[in-house]
């Protein structure tokens, strides 16, 4: 026999947590340097805008203003550790969870839009 459950909305924590640090390290680049990379003037406010801080921290994706500034090519995984690996171990984390139970458990417990 089989029950319906009904499907709640629940936010992965792990997950969200893993999103932080690159959103924020974009944020700061962002208020110091700017939102867009500029054209002329200094690389270092090319390199480090929010956009250009975006793509490196999530993609590896350098602009030529952040290759010439660091010596890198195209791709870099140098800033690739506050942006895309602390979103994959969020992954891991909510999967492992998954499998032991944890999230079961919490659900179980009633406890309000949180899973791991």
């Amino acid at each position: 026999m089989s029950r319906h459950h009904k499907r709640k909305v629940t936010i992965p924590l792990a997950i969200v947590a893993g999103f932080v640090p690159g959103f924020w390290d974009v944020y700061q680049h962002g208020k110091d340097f700017g939102w867009i990379p500029r054209t002329g003037g200094s690389p270092i406010y090319a390199a480090n805008s929010g956009l250009t801080t975006f793509m490196a921290d999530f993609f590896g994706i350098a602009n030529a203003d952040y290759q010439a500034t660091f010596n890198t090519g195209a791709f870099t995984s140098q800033r690739l550790g506050r942006g895309l690996y602390p979103v994959l171990l969020g992954f891991a984390a909510h999967w492992g969870a998954n499998k032991l139970g944890i999230n079961r458990m919490l659900g179980r417990m009633n406890v309000p839009w949180v899973r791991i």
